[in-house]
C-alpha cells in the first residue's frame, strides 16, 4: 500500500457525508489504505437505509452509489455513540466494525492522512 487515509465523520449533513467517500475512492484508487471512523450523526450515514436519505441536488451520483466505489474502505462505527443511540451492529450496514476511541486513535497514529467532516 502507499499510505494510509484516516478519516473521522461526524455528520450525516450531505456536504459532510458525501466527501469522506470521495476521498476514500481516490484513495483506494491510489492503492492507499482507507478507514472511516463514524460518530455522533455520522453513524446515520451507515444505518441501515441511512445513505438513501442522504443526497445533493443535481449530484452526478447518489452517496450509496459512492459508497460503492469505496469497496474496501475500513467501516468503524464508535461504539460509544452507538449505545447512546441504541444502535446495535444489525442496525448497520453490513461490514462495519463497532469499535471504541482506542480503536481510531490507534488506526490515526499509524496513519499518514487524517481528515475530520
Amino acid at each position: 500500500m502507499a499510505g494510509k487515509v484516516v478519516i473521522l465523520s461526524l455528520s450525516d449533513s450531505p456536504d459532510k457525508a458525501f466527501p469522506p467517500f470521495m476521498i476514500a475512492a481516490g484513495a483506494l484508487a491510489s492503492e492507499m489504505e482507507v478507514t472511516i471512523f463514524f460518530s455522533m450523526n455520522g453513524l446515520n450515514i451507515i444505518k441501515k437505509g441511512g445513505a438513501e436519505n442522504i443526497a445533493i441536488p443535481n449530484a452526478p451520483m447518489s452517496l450509496t452509489d459512492l459508497m460503492g466505489m469505496a469497496k474496501g474502505t475500513k467501516l468503524i462505527a464508535c461504539s460509544t455513540t452507538c449505545a447512546m443511540m441504541k444502535l446495535e451492529k444489525k442496525d448497520l450496514v453490513d461490514g462495519v466494525e463497532i469499535a471504541g476511541v482506542p480503536k481510531f486513535l490507534s488506526e490515526a497514529k499509524d496513519a499518514d492522512i487524517v481528515l475530520t467532516f
